[in-house]
């Protein structure tokens, strides 16, 4: 008998199309994720270059600042009153010692630069605009672009003073700060614009590109402009394109193992599903002998599914899965209506014959059962006292429960349906259980049967449960009994009715028919 394995075997010829609708899934969330990244792209791509536009600028500011410190020791309060030539030396040092800065001049509180590391002694003022940002700078510090005084190329000139009004006018080629720019742009495909005093450092035009973004510094008299072009954007994408694929091959990698474990789960009930439909269950038929007569009294239905391809599927496999997925009220159904079916077509060999129908707590519980109860017997009205419908001892039914099973078993009576307790002496409900309802059998589970001898502390069980049925008028069926010495011990004991494999294992349809011929 195949495994649960060998239903999952089945449960595939039911769910081969998903596959395709499972790629197709995968394919759809891959989609989903890069449309996704295009909405988002341009946003991200504006983002990141605004956040580098940004860094750019504070890098800028650092360096002037570093600057500023770098030759604020040529401004001490005993430099105030040297001579420019006491002066030149310091600075032509600090010239010597800097690879970018190519000319310092010392100004006086006047603003009047009186001392040059390049050609010493001089006289010229700063214009008064640069006095006026001084003055209205917070550092004490400004910047400049125009052109030397003597070489007249075009530079930038870092201007500072201390709290004497002495102060510091440094000239740096703006080669540097372009060179700068350049290297941490240049895999961008950007356009950029580097502005003091809204002069632009570049000599090449700015193209406004798609989108711009503007900063300006708060030290400094100082703007970088950038703005994106397509080519940008591209470059971006497939930067960063690994992110929605990523983000796609989890999120697919989770639908994958969901999908698994819900097919493991739902392939089974699939696969029980399409059983039903196709009526792939027969029914086997365990006889119950009275051991006194020897004659066939009745015989207990015992479902099974076989697969055309597989073969048995065992009950303890589908039985519980049925339970779980809401199929057991419709696996009832099929099995009363086979026994139904069997009991037409052999009437006159079952003429003094019952057959015994398993019912499970979740079935007996439902009106929707007992309508179909109703609708049976009134088809075949007879049938209702050639069926023993068995309920299962075990099952830990709520108060409530119990007032509902109590009605459903009064009214099916009432059709002449007769009742069984099943595996008694294995549950919880126990004497109580029997005793609130119209039973007319105990059938005592195989358990208290498999290792009865002689001195067996069993035997004083079996006495017991002999005693309790006699007295509530219900017969006893003991089960399981495989042995000639377990069968005389029951005798002795004055048990009657026998089902066991020591008269018939369960039989196919016309097996039984041959066995009760």
């Amino acid at each position: 008998m195949p495994d649960i394995r060998a239903l999952k075997l089945i449960a595939s010829r039911t769910i081969t199309s998903k596959e395709d609708s499972a790629s197709l899934k995968i394919l759809q969330i891959y989609l989903v994720c890069i449309v996704v990244y295009l909405m988002f792209v341009v946003p991200l791509s504006n983002k990141i270059v605004e956040v580098k536009t940004q860094t750019l600028l504070q890098e800028i500011e650092s360096q002037f600042d570093h600057y500023i410190e770098q030759f604020s020791y040529l401004l001490t309060p005993s430099s105030s009153g040297r001579s420019c030539k006491e002066n030149l030396p310091d600075l032509r040092k600090s010239i010597f010692n800097s690879d970018r800065v190519k000319e310092i001049g010392i100004f006086d509180q006047n603003g009047q630069i009186y001392c040059t590391s390049n050609n010493g002694d001089t006289s010229f003022y700063l214009y008064q605009t640069i006095m006026n940002r001084l003055e209205t700078s917070s550092t004490h510090a400004t910047l400049s672009y125009t052109r030397t005084k003597f070489s007249r190329t075009k530079s930038i000139a870092l201007i500072f003073r201390n709290e004497t009004g002495q102060g510091l006018s440094i000239l740096i080629p703006p080669r540097y700060l372009i060179r700068h720019i350049n290297q941490a742009l240049s895999d961008s495909s950007v356009n950029y614009r580097i502005e003091v005093i809204s002069r632009n450092l570049s000599e090449q035009l700015f193209d406004e590109g798609m989108t711009q973004f503007k900063v300006k510094s708060d030290k400094y008299p100082l703007a970088l402009d950038v703005s994106t072009t397509l080519n940008y954007y591209i470059i971006q994408f497939f930067h960063y394109c690994w992110v929605p694929l990523l983000l796609a091959s989890l999120i697919s990698i989770y639908y994958i193992l969901s999908l698994h474990n819900k097919r493991n789960n739902n392939s089974l009930e699939n696969s029980l599903r399409f059983a039903i439909s196709n009526d792939y269950f027969e029914l086997h038929y365990q006889p119950i002998v009275n051991l006194q007569s020897g004659n066939t009294v009745g015989c207990e239905s015992l479902l099974r599914w076989k697969d055309p391809s597989q073969g048995y599927i065992s009950p303890d496999i589908f039985i519980p899965l049925a339970e779980k997925v809401n199929l057991i009220e419709d696996i009832t159904k099929l099995v009363l209506g086979k026994v139904s079916l069997f009991l037409v077509e052999n009437a006159s060999l079952l003429s003094s014959v019952y057959i015994s129908v398993n019912i499970s707590r979740s079935v007996i519980l439902k009106p929707s059962f007992v309508t179909f109860i109703d609708e049976l017997v009134n088809t075949q009205p007879t049938l209702a006292s050639k069926i023993v419908l068995e309920i299962t001892e075990d099952n830990n039914f709520s108060q409530n429960e119990l007032g509902t099973l109590k009605i459903h078993l009064d009214k099916l009576s009432k059709h002449g349906f007769r009742f069984a307790v099943d595996d008694f002496g294995t549950g919880y409900s126990g004497l109580d259980f029997i005793r609130q309802f119209p039973f007319d059998f105990v059938k005592i589970d195989r358990v208290f049967v498999k290792s009865l001898y002689d001195d067996s502390t069993i035997i004083p069980l079996l006495n017991s449960m002999m005693s309790l049925a006699t007295q509530l008028n219900m017969k006893t069926i003991v089960e399981g009994v495989e042995e000639a010495s377990q069968l005389e011990i029951l005798n002795r004991l004055g048990f009657v009715y026998i089902q066991g494999y020591y008269y018939s294992k369960p039989l196919p349809q016309e097996e039984l028919i041959a066995f009760l011929t």
